[in-house]
């Protein structure tokens, strides 16, 4: 007993010299160069060895500076090959002396923060613990209402990995830590970071297709980390930048992002630009390969005699005289050629003033609303030439629709229930030709991508094919849902957006088409709860390109209570708002709901239909107004709403309206509001029995301007 006691003490001797802990009779601590929280080394006592212990690096670390880093912490002698092996009383004593050295000036740890890693369900799988003085240590719930703190092989994920779900398009910050992360994720930003810095196939696949900007702490290790990150998400990541703030020096508080950001409130609102300012991030290796790449494969011209020119001035002077100067053709414009008026050709709306040939418009909402479904149904309405959605098409147009989200399948079970909903026959709709459906899986498409130096480089066959497919199939409308599945360029950036936007605009132009994209916006800010065309997601330069926008919002609360639509319901209620009109006059308000369509194969798909806000004078009828007008008459009713002879309450009576219901009192006020403006009532001055004046209600002047309700 007494030497399994000697036993335990060495290793908690051990464990304490290394800053590890003990588990299964080994000592898992930080291997040479690792943080303070990693535990990718194992050390054994062991009377066999030469040293008197065994190691393993879980990080595969050289073995002999693990031995030597071990000796070191524990204060044996350098090891030499003719050496005799350390006895159990030489560790002892050596680690008895570290032990005492540590305890006389180190000062008790406490835990200063902790951060969550959830999975997709918010289930908890793993914390991170911030200690101070400065350290870290994992550990995982142990199921009995404990913690362990050996994590094992638990599934690794990304921190804050709900943010990330949320938001599946943002732009992505990749900081250090867990502390860097939250304070940037505090300014509006999708940010994240990984436990230790071990980026698992999980973790690297959950940024797959996104934009990751990688901000470097200015140290060796932050250098190092930086990396790692861009090496591990290069190739699954859209693109990848290494981020190095201006003005960070590496000195204590002046070397991460956090710092950066104490340095200078006003850095908060520049920290995307200054992001977005860095080059791409490409492999040594391939940056090498594209020196005489343009960007789409073909090889720059470059002038291989450049450089013997700059010293030969002989030749130089031989190749400028032989040199015939093409003519030049100076900058003019002409005067505007007089027409007549009547003969100028009218823009020519497909689709209410939403889709136009020759156009591109923008659908702008956020992801899950119901963007697709209504894609859908406006597409099968202009197929058919049918007022599905109550908008009727000018004309019946072939349509192509490429999902860049969902699988084939998913595409199909939406149009199946949409064509079930308004019984359209599909089979002859797709025998005549009416519909072509694309998917990302089956038709990839990527009109620009990025490529050496951080230039971008065009698919100019892919935008020819476009070209030639709608023109060879007389397609009059071509939807691309969403937009960010058709390129592979930094949606924040201005200049690379705007050679999108301009490459549907070459499409809408070559083949007569009206061009439809769907696109996402970002995170919107505290306390928003309807978003505008300003919130559409990236630069602005897309939507400054686009002539047609709209935006769709779900229902709020507020709404819903006025409407009477139940708190659970109102998700499937949606609303359509006009963003932007450069050919067209604004648009109203257009109002949808969602509604699930029970489908052939025994499930239930959902689909759109329109639908009409409720309005206050639904249950208003004249019979109704000429009672108002005639009580009004004769009794003695306030107009203010907060008197117990209010008009209100006589209105609520006759109309069956109960006022302590917050929809009804807001459908009163509205009706009243209503007929004051059209004169159904007005207002006369009176003295009450204080003597005090008071407004009171009269019948108004309608009946002599013969308005109505």
């Amino acid at each position: 007993m007494a030497a399994h006691s000697d036993e335990l003490l060495n290793l908690q001797r051990l464990a304490c010299a290394l800053g590890g802990d003990i588990s299964n009779g080994q000592v898992l601590a930080p291997g040479p160069g690792h943080s303070a929280a990693d535990r990718s080394l194992a050390v054994r006592p062991s009377k066999d060895a030469p040293e008197g212990f065994l190691v393993h690096s879980f990080a595969s670390d050289d073995p002999i500076k693990c031995r030597d880093y071990v000796r070191n912490k524990a204060g044996l002698p350098t090891f030499k090959g003719n050496h005799k092996r350390a006895t159990d009383t030489d560790i002892d004593n050596a680690l008895r002396v570290v032990f005492k050295a540590q305890a006389a000036g180190k000062k008790p740890a406490r835990v200063v923060a902790r951060y969550d890693y959830v999975d997709e369900s918010g289930a908890l799988l793993y914390q991170v613990q911030r200690h101070e003085p400065k350290s870290f240590s994992q550990r995982k719930p142990n199921g009995n209402g404990g913690w362990d703190y050996q994590l094992g092989d638990i599934r690794r994920v990304l921190y804050r990995l709900a943010d990330l779900l949320k938001h599946p398009d943002a732009t992505v910050f990749v900081c250090e830590g867990e502390k860097d992360a939250d304070r940037v994720a505090s300014l509006g930003h999708c940010a994240t970071t990984v436990a230790s810095g071990k980026w698992t196939a999980d973790c690297v696949k959950a940024l797959a297709g996104r934009d990751v900007l990688i901000l470097a702490d200015i140290d060796g290790a932050g250098e190092k980390k930086a990396l790692v990150t861009a090496q591990a998400l290069h190739g699954t990541a859209a693109t990848v930048r290494i981020v190095r703030l201006p003005g960070l020096t590496g000195h204590p508080n002046n070397k991460d992002v956090s710092d950066w950001l104490n340095g200078d409130p006003c850095r908060a609102e520049k920290l995307v630009d200054v992001c977005f300012d860095v080059p791409l991030w490409v492999p040594a290796e391939a940056a090498a390969g594209d020196a005489g790449d343009n960007g789409d494969g073909a090889t720059e011209d470059r002038d291989d005699d450049a450089e013997d020119d700059a010293v030969d001035t002989n030749k130089a002077t031989h190749k400028t005289t032989d040199k015939i100067a093409a003519p030049r053709t100076p900058w003019t414009v002409p005067v505007l050629t007089w027409r007549d008026p009547a003969t100028i050709p009218r823009r020519i709306f497909l689709y209410g003033h939403y889709y136009a040939r020759g156009f591109v418009s923008a659908t702008i909402a956020d992801g899950g609303m119901g963007k697709s479904l209504l894609k859908i149904a406006e597409l099968l309405a202009c197929a058919t030439g049918l007022p599905l959605l109550d908008i009727m098409p000018t004309e019946r147009v072939r349509v192509l629709y490429w999902n860049g989200d969902d699988p084939y399948v998913e595409v199909e079970r939406r149009i199946h229930a949409a064509c079930q909903h308004y019984k359209i026959d599909l089979k002859k709709l797709l025998e005549e030709r009416w519909l072509f459906v694309g998917t990302r899986e089956a038709q990839p498409l990527c009109l620009a991508e990025m490529k050496g130096r951080g230039s971008v480089a065009i698919n100019q066959n892919a935008i020819a094919d476009i070209c030639a497919f709608v023109k060879e199939n007389d397609i009059g409308l071509a939807c691309f849902d969403p937009l960010k599945s058709v390129h592979r360029v930094p949606e924040n950036s201005n200049d690379d957006m705007d050679i999108i936007g301009d490459a549907f605009n070459v499409i809408a132009a070559h083949t007569n088409a009206a061009i439809g994209l769907d696109h996402h916006i970002r995170k919107m800010a505290f306390g928003q709860t309807e978003a505008t065309a300003a919130d559409a997601r990236g630069a602005t330069a897309l939507i400054n390109k686009v002539r047609l926008s709209r935006v769709l919002n779900l229902m709020t609360p507020t709404l819903a209570t006025q409407a009477r639509i139940k708190e659970d319901d109102r998700r499937r209620y949606l609303r359509a708002d006009g963003g932007k009109a450069n050919i067209a006059p604004p648009t109203k308000a257009t109002w949808y709901k969602i509604v699930a369509v029970p489908c052939a194969n025994g499930e239930s798909t959902p689909t759109v239909e329109a639908w009409t806000y409720p309005n206050a004078f639904d249950v208003v009828t004249p019979e109704h107004m000429h009672r108002m007008r005639k009580m009004a008459a004769e009794g003695h009713y306030r107009k203010d709403s907060r008197a117990e002879d209010w008009i209100g309450r006589a209105v609520a009576k006759v109309l069956d309206l109960d006022l302590e219901d917050e929809a009804d009192r807001k459908q009163v006020k509205n009706i009243l509001k209503t007929w004051f403006a059209n004169g159904v009532l007005a207002v006369k001055l009176e003295k009450d029995e204080g003597r005090h004046k008071r407004a009171y209600v009269v019948p108004g002047n309608w009946a002599d301007e013969g308005c109505d309700s």
